[in-house]
């Protein structure tokens, strides 16, 4: 994060809705906002506990509000709101029965498409993770092409429906 990221003095929003005199007083350092609302999301994989990055997060917002004339006197409030929670690998899970699982799926989507399983990672929450970190059960997320998920124009590709059903169906045989 860049030491500077989490400081302003005035949103942008807010030097557009202001008269004139209150951006001229902006330029100048003399406007006081009422309030500036920086949000960020911060993540990883595997398994960094956010809790454990919260420190450093605050540390780089107010080592740089230290250093600014308006925050050095009005001190940021770090609020964390939203979900929260460690990320999960299946690919980082060595165990027996996760390279098993990982060799069937592989041998399974080959056969049906022609071609290794393009792995990725993702941001979202799945119920994978519950199994993977607390159930000690390897989890995979396999499916069909999307976009727009849980958006108000969600699609899903019909030929990837089939081929994903056909690897499902040689997966679970295997």
């Amino acid at each position: 994060m860049h030491r500077n990221a989490a400081i302003t003095t005035m949103p942008a929003t807010a030097m557009r809705s202001t008269s004139t005199s209150a951006r001229s007083r902006a330029a100048t350092g003399q406007f006081r906002p009422r309030l500036v609302c920086f949000r960020c999301a911060h993540g990883g994989i595997p398994r960094p506990e956010p809790r454990r990055s919260a420190p450093r997060i605050e540390e780089t917002i107010f080592d740089a509000a230290r250093n600014h004339p308006f925050l050095a006197r009005n001190h940021p409030e770090v609020v964390y709101n939203g979900f929260a929670a460690e990320g999960y690998s299946f690919k980082d899970d060595k165990s027996a029965a996760a390279r098993a699982a990982l060799a069937a799926l592989d041998r399974a989507h080959s056969l049906v498409v022609g071609k290794p399983v393009k792995y990725e990672a993702i941001t979202a929450t799945t119920d994978a993770r519950f199994f993977g970190l607390y159930a000690d059960t390897p989890a995979l997320v396999y499916g069909p092409r999307a976009e727009a998920i849980h958006g108000f124009n969600e699609r899903v590709d019909l030929d990837s429906v089939r081929r994903v059903t056909q690897s499902t169906a040689l997966f679970i045989a295997d």
